[in-house]
């Protein structure tokens, strides 16, 4: 029977083409995590002559007869371009027909299963692709912002999120999040936010305040830029009483995700005092920034964004 059915299996047709062909072959969604980058394997392959057909060897998928994706090699691609290994002249290729309807399926499934094993931070970056979204700043462009995400949104990290209410059961879609507030996102990204000052709690206001008024931009772009003022009278405008908080914590001992809650309802606070103007007998402040409840900024960024039936938000 086993040779029965092998028999109907349609054998992969083999091809030869230059090494800058093969390069030029798309590569579908899931390729960035087609195969694990084991550099020692191949560097050993490499050293004896008679497995070079085996080290120079791909799969390809053909769809409609002349599209041509990348399967496999990936690993092998970035120690050739990086010089790790030697660029070979030739590659041989072995070509899978799928119809377009197969592909479809084989890229949805292989996409689905590797964000759902990526780091948080990993699978943020593939969305920034996903959403054809750039950003430069270190603070952005590396992912870390699930957390900040959960506070905006939520007011709390998924940890102290109950699993219980209707409100919070499910989890917040991160694609959704970051397309809701890719413009404040974006407009952050502009001021290049540092990282030490931009904690998690900071940047969950930054992005609640922002969406508020877009003017609220300027308060992060003076804290970005450390442009707090101290009067003559040894007060502290807004920008300068959260640039002491945040360095505060610092130093103290306190359970991580309390310090983010408490800049967050900080970093909200001292927003709010500075847009009250420079001639506010309240702008000015000789004491430590208190805590504001941003929960109903929260509910009024969800209002503007039109997401307050949303669940998974």
């Amino acid at each position: 029977m086993k040779q029965e059915m092998d028999s109907h299996l349609k054998m992969p047709e083999r091809i030869t083409m230059r090494y800058e062909e093969w390069l030029e072959i798309e590569e579908p969604i899931f390729y960035a995590q087609s195969d694990t980058p084991i550099e020692q394997h191949w560097r050993e392959i490499q050293t004896i002559d008679s497995l070079s057909p085996y080290l120079n060897a791909v799969a390809l998928i053909r769809v409609k007869k002349d599209q041509l994706y990348k399967l496999n090699g990936r690993q092998r691609l970035q120690l050739w371009t990086s010089g790790t290994l030697k660029k070979p002249e030739c590659i041989t290729a072995d070509l899978y027909d799928l119809t377009q309807a197969e592909f479809k399926i084989l890229c949805t499934k292989l996409y689905t299963q590797q964000l759902e094993n990526l780091p948080p931070h990993e699978l943020v970056i593939s969305l920034y692709k996903e959403l054809d979204l750039t950003f430069t700043s270190d603070r952005l462009n590396k992912g870390f912002i699930t957390e900040a995400l959960n506070i905006a949104l939520r007011g709390k990290p998924r940890a102290q999120q109950d699993k219980r209410s209707i409100r919070e059961k499910q989890d917040i879609n991160i694609k959704k999040a970051i397309n809701t507030l890719k413009d404040e996102l974006l407009a952050l990204d502009q001021l290049n936010l540092n990282p030490e000052l931009f904690l998690s709690g900071v940047l969950a206001a930054a992005l609640i305040m922002v969406v508020i008024d877009k003017n609220n931009l300027k308060f992060f772009q003076h804290l970005n830029n450390l442009e707090g003022q101290v009067s003559s009278d040894g007060l502290l405008d807004p920008i300068e009483a959260l640039l002491i908080v945040i360095d505060s914590y610092k130093n103290k001992r306190i359970a991580q995700v309390r310090m983010q809650l408490e800049l967050c309802g900080k970093t909200v606070k001292a927003v709010l005092l500075w847009n009250q103007g420079i001639d506010s007998p309240k702008y000015w402040t000789k004491n430590a920034l208190r805590l504001t409840d941003y929960q109903p900024y929260i509910r009024e960024i969800k209002r503007i964004k039109g997401i307050h039936e949303v669940r998974d938000l």
